[in-house]
């Protein structure tokens, strides 16, 4: 009975600290690891076509993806404070800004206000923040061409840090064209206020290219969806040729968010939580779209709910009629329930309908044919597809950003682990497969398909990718299925790794998690109001003029009237600082003035306590302004270094330690195939015996690399200084509002044994 009070005393006080979490759960979450032997049967977390690691994310999370003809992989990162937007890969581990830096405007230009109201800018020419692309291929009038969708909305944060997207301007959402061939610009669409509203959010395209598709003029239609956190979710069509855009299904049931949905990933059942807002559900709306072959039907989903929908896409470009939207609504279907909440979608030539199961680490698949959803691809490294792209090689190539555990998300805390990564799978030849199954599947035969992959293109041109993203793709197999039969528990022995190597990764990852800890308890330095407290009330005229402005003006009063007046003053430029010390200046100074304002008119002795509140409202200024210079010191001196460390020098680390996995992966790799066959160690072929050698002599040479690097960012003084220097700030600071503070005491002081020496006084001569 003891044991099992005690058992049960542990699982409550674990249900407790649960529920107390500021963020999702993040148990099970793995690197470099294998699983535990069992003779149970157990879920290994995989099934389907084998899964390449193509590319890794070391610099900023991706979200969109696309595949062009020539095997460039094209990639978006929303933002925020990212140095660009819009990339291409250029190899295992790098992308660049595309076309060029230029058109992705900085940081520091993607937003402005409006009376103090943020809003993204409203720049035309220039990326702000791209959310999706797509590929279309080249026709008799129009090059292969890369769609850039972008919101015109990237994140901001207040001075308590809690995040927020700003209204679009017109401009700067905006649907872009850019020419393959060149890398330029052939056309930008813009939306008037009607179509695209301030808290509109694009997030998704498609296309239909042909010149017979009804109501348009004949150049091409786009299907945009409008995913509006804000409540107004719908599609947004755009003609091609002339320019025209207009919305359909606004606020349809099928396109909202799901009421209250709680999904779970990665076994752990999840809330948003955003800095600043109280924990609620996912709030966004339609997300994943996909057309099918022929052009006639839009599948499509909100991401926070279960269900498959589809509408006529006539019914999307019927236009100019007074009743088109209330066919639109008319002829929506709901095709049921498939097992989880869905991400982004993708098609093929047979007209299924694949769709990203964050829920699930998988991608499924629905079939027109029989009206189900199949499973297609399961493994664990899925961890939030949030983009596929079909590429003419016959791969689905898929965007792994680890979403769930983004800060925005989880009051603050970044909770993912580079790198993030670009998968590939063999999607074609399952396709190739299924129609030949299904020989009169009506949707892949249909005469009015749309432009089916040219497989024989792509031979060539992913040869010439392949010279500019890897010299070959077969290590990239050859680690997975390592990887795969290691967390199976399928494979013999695994190559060990030094001693000393294994204690500086432990080194490091405890320098890595004390540098995350301590970053997000000062980073409120940078915050300005990180101690201002959040039941004060001020107005906009009580933060118009300092402390000192409003003293001198005062002072300058001959009248209640004047006094009045020099209070309430027209503001400065610039709002006073929103700090505690600040606070009680403000407040002494409006006590001050009150009490002199209720003095009798004809007094000529100032009021003690209005004196000695002026006295204390000037001095605590002093010492918020003193609080500023210390958090501008430690932003620059300490933030500034310790982020330096996290972000550059133990990125490296990590990034070293993960060549350092791969290349064990191959060289065990290579063991396994040799010995696949029972072979001992003293019968392998020469050639099998050879690319062991080269697999062990990249091994070492990667474990030394990474071991060079580990030990300077370990033994390097820097973060030291850092600190020293964040000691030195707190020190000056506290110094010099001591005295500051013993100062204004003393003056006090004195206007309190004025005002008893004439109290006693008073007193003495009644």
């Amino acid at each position: 009975m003891l044991t099992r009070s005690v058992l049960c005393s542990l699982a409550l006080a674990g249900i407790g600290s649960a529920q107390s979490l500021p963020h999702i759960q993040t148990g099970g979450l793995v690197q470099n690891t294998s699983r535990y032997e069992t003779r149970l049967r157990v879920d290994n977390g995989t099934y389907g076509p084998e899964i390449e690691e193509v590319h890794y994310y070391y610099d900023q999370w991706p979200i969109g993806i696309a595949v062009a003809s020539d095997g460039r992989i094209f990639t978006t990162y929303t933002r925020g404070d990212y140095d660009y937007t819009l990339g291409v890969v250029v190899n295992e581990t790098a992308e660049e800004p595309y076309p060029n830096r230029a058109l992705n405007l900085p940081p520091d230009q993607l937003n402005t206000s409006w009376h103090g109201i943020p809003f993204g800018v409203g720049t035309k020419g220039a990326f702000i923040s791209v959310q999706a692309v797509y590929i279309t291929s080249q026709t008799a009038s129009r090059p292969e061409t890369l769609w850039v969708l972008d919101t015109g909305r990237p994140t901001i944060h207040n001075n308590n840090g809690d995040p927020s997207m700003p209204y679009a301007q017109p401009g700067g959402p905006k649907l872009i064209a850019i020419s393959l061939s060149n890398n330029t610009i052939y056309r930008t669409y813009t939306f008037p206020a009607d179509v695209h509203y301030p808290d509109s959010y694009l997030n998704d395209l498609r296309f239909d290219l042909r010149s017979n598709v009804s109501d348009t003029s004949g150049e091409g239609i786009a299907y945009l969806v409008d995913s509006s956190n804000e409540g107004r979710p719908g599609f947004i069509m755009v003609d091609l040729g002339t320019g025209e855009s207009w919305r359909r299904l606004t606020q349809d049931p099928s396109v909202l968010r799901g009421p209250e949905d709680v999904p779970s990933y990665q076994g752990h059942p999840f809330y948003l939580r955003q800095k600043g807002s109280p924990t609620q559900w996912q709030l966004e709306g339609l997300d994943g779209i996909q057309l099918s072959p022929d052009g006639k039907t839009m599948y499509y989903s909100p991401l926070s709910t279960n269900y498959l929908w589809s509408v006529p896409t006539a019914n999307l470009r019927e236009h100019g009629n007074a009743l088109a939207e209330i066919h639109a609504h008319a002829n929506v279907s709901n095709h049921g329930q498939r097992g989880g909440n869905a991400n982004g979608f993708e098609g093929d030539s047979n007209g299924l309908i694949y769709q990203l199961m964050p829920e699930h680490n998988a991608v499924y698949y629905y079939d027109p044919a029989d009206g189900q959803t199949h499973g297609f691809v399961r493994d664990p490294r899925i961890l939030w597809p949030d983009g596929a792209s079909n590429g003419e090689d016959g791969y689905m190539y898929i965007n792994i950003n680890q979403l769930p555990y983004q800060p925005a998300w989880n009051n603050g805390q970044d909770l993912r682990s580079y790198p993030g990564a670009i998968l590939r799978l063999a999607y074609q030849a399952e396709a190739e497969a299924y129609a030949a199954s299904t020989p009169s599947n009506p949707t892949a035969s249909s005469s009015t398909a749309l432009p089916s992959m040219d497989m024989n293109k792509f031979a060539t041109s992913f040869q010439n990718f392949g010279k500019t993203v890897s010299s070959s793709v077969s290590p990239f197999a050859q680690r997975s299925q390592q990887w795969i039969r290691e967390q199976t528990g399928n494979v013999g022995e695994k190559t060990e790794l030094p001693h000393d190597y294994i204690e500086l990764e432990t080194r490091i990852d405890a320098l890595k998690q004390t540098h995350q800890k301590l970053l997000a308890a000062t980073s409120q330095y940078a915050n300005e109001a990180y101690d201002y407290p959040p039941n004060i009330r001020e107005s906009f005229q009580d933060l118009g003029k300092s402390i000192s402005e409003k003293v001198n003006l005062l002072s300058k009063a001959n009248s209640a009237a004047e006094a009045q007046a020099a209070f309430t003053a027209p503001p400065s430029a610039k709002p006073q600082p929103k700090t505690f010390p600040h606070a009680i200046a403000r407040a002494s100074l409006a006590g001050s003035q009150s009490l002199t304002m209720a003095t009798p008119q004809g007094s000529t002795e100032p009021d003690p306590l209005a004196q000695g509140l002026e006295k204390f409202a000037i001095a605590e200024e002093k010492v918020g302004e003193a609080r500023l210079e210390q958090d501008e010191k430690i932003q620059g001196r300490f933030l500034s270094g310790w982020s330096t460390t996290l972000n550059q020098s133990l990125k490296a680390a990590d990034k070293a330690r993960t060549a350092v996995t791969n290349a064990r992966l191959s060289l065990d790799a290579a063991k396994g195939r040799a010995a696949a066959s029972g072979k001992h160690e003293e019968s392998y072929t020469e050639e099998q015996r050879k690319a062991i050698e080269q697999a062990e002599d990249v091994f070492v040479e990667k474990v030394d690399e990474a071991t060079s690097v580990m030990r300077n960012v370990l033994d390097t003084p820097e973060p030291l200084r850092n600190l020293a220097e964040l000691a030195k700030a707190q020190a000056e600071f506290h110094q010099r509002s001591g005295e500051i503070l013993d100062e204004v005491a003393k003056n006090i002081s004195d206007i309190q044994m004025a005002q008893e020496t004439s109290y006693r006084q008073a007193r003495e001569g009644q």
